[in-house]
């Protein structure tokens, strides 16, 4: 069966994910019409919006990496990407910091090397390395830092 690029689609849950599927689909050709539909369509309340407009690399799966490092390079280049100089959302790359202690540290190693065998940028601190870094925040309890 060969898919229909004029057939009518309804994505449900708007935000970030939602109105990047609906542009994908228009991207990759689909003519037919498009509908997202949320619970706040000024998305003032999705997650999105609440999420702090951050983007994590520190994820179980490679898939899950791939999905983030898709949307930095996308955010990096939005404006051109949609051929709007004015297209800009403000993105500013920041970083996570994920921390565990001592019970978490060897999983948590092993997690930062396949996130960095999947391109993530991810390196791992002890909470010393962490207590030395950040000597204005207390570590004590932490065994490691992602």
């Amino acid at each position: 069966m060969t898919p229909s690029k004029t057939g009518r689609i309804v994505i449900v849950g708007g935000a970030i994910v939602g109105s990047c599927c609906a542009w994908q689909l228009r991207r990759a050709g689909h003519i037919g019409p498009i509908t997202v539909l949320d619970k706040d369509m000024s998305y003032e309340r999705s997650s999105t919006a609440l999420s702090a407009a951050s983007i994590r690399t520190q994820f179980g799966t490679p898939t899950c990496i791939a999905m983030s490092l898709y949307a930095v390079e996308l955010f990096r280049d939005l404006a051109a990407q949609l051929g709007e100089e004015d297209a800009h959302i403000g993105y500013v790359e920041a970083g996570y910091l994920i921390l565990g202690g001592s019970a978490q540290a060897d999983e948590r190693a092993t997690a930062a090397e396949m996130q960095r065998t999947h391109g993530a940028d991810v390196i791992a601190l002890t909470g010393d390395d962490l207590a030395s870094r950040f000597p204005q925040l207390d570590f004590d309890g932490v065994g490691i830092g992602t």
